[in-house]
């Protein structure tokens, strides 16, 4: 079983990776420098991420899905510190931020 956790920890992993070059590999929020993978989190322009990550599982198959949505403008990097902002614009003021 150990194994089998390792092989799905590893391929998550590259489609992660692969996510993260598809969007560009930076922070998407103007005058943000950060291109550190470790620190860059995939935002869900509209919200529902949660929903989203409760509904298919986490791991690759999460990641798979998330990689069909890229090329139709759903998703978006942002650096830790602007995805928790934008996380507590949307919870404060409404809607998608």
């Amino acid at each position: 079983m150990k194994n089998r956790q390792e092989y799905n920890r590893g391929f998550a992993a590259g489609l992660r990776q692969a996510i993260v070059v598809a969007l560009g590999g930076k922070c998407t929020a103007r005058g943000c420098t950060v291109t550190n993978p470790v620190m860059l989190h995939i935002d869900h322009k509209k919200g529902g991420g949660s929903r989203h990550r409760r509904r298919v599982g986490s791991g690759p198959v999460y990641y798979k899905e998330i990689l069909r949505g890229v090329r139709a403008g759903l998703y978006r990097l942002h650096c830790a510190n602007h995805d928790r902002a934008s996380q507590h614009y949307k919870r404060t003021h409404g809607g998608a931020a």
